[in-house]
């Protein structure tokens, strides 16, 4: 075996477009996972009980599966509808599925928003009463209170 392949100075560069690429994902999925999590807890604890069930069946199944297979049904699965490839080169969603980087994206913000979302859904629903009451007296409004007391 030939160790100096490791660190000739083109595969050094390989090794550094890989560290970027890798922490673009990562930055990316945790920003876009971070802002469907918000959404998807607030709706956890909403009181309209058809989208909490929808976004709670969301959240069951993408925690219930493993994210290889997300990933594979992203990219791999998708692919192969009949709808999506007719539409492959001109509708704009589905031009982006031909791409590696855009399905590992979508599939690790999908993961990352349905495992923060249950935990700020946990959060929100162990904000004891007495603050929001208290918020409530000094006039906030359910939004004001949510961002100023509940989130934090």
């Amino acid at each position: 075996m030939r160790w100096g392949v490791i660190f000739e100075p083109a595969t050094l560069a390989l090794y550094a477009e890989g560290v970027a690429t890798t922490a673009t994902l990562l930055l990316s999925s945790l920003a876009v996972g971070g802002l469907l999590a918000l959404v998807f807890a607030l709706a956890l604890t909403s009181s309209i009980l058809p989208l909490r069930w929808l976004v709670g069946a969301y959240t069951y199944v993408i925690r219930g599966t493993p994210l290889l297979i997300q990933v594979y049904l992203i990219y791999y699965g998708i692919a192969q509808l009949e709808w999506v490839q007719a539409r492959w080169n001109d509708v704009w969603p589905w031009t982006h599925f031909k791409e590696p980087f855009f399905c590992a994206l979508l599939a690790f913000s999908l993961n990352t928003a349905a495992y923060t979302a249950e935990m700020l859904a946990g959060a929100i629903r162990d904000t004891q009463a007495g603050e929001v009451e208290a918020a409530q007296a000094m006039g906030m409004s359910r939004w004001q209170t949510m961002r100023r007391v509940i989130m934090p």
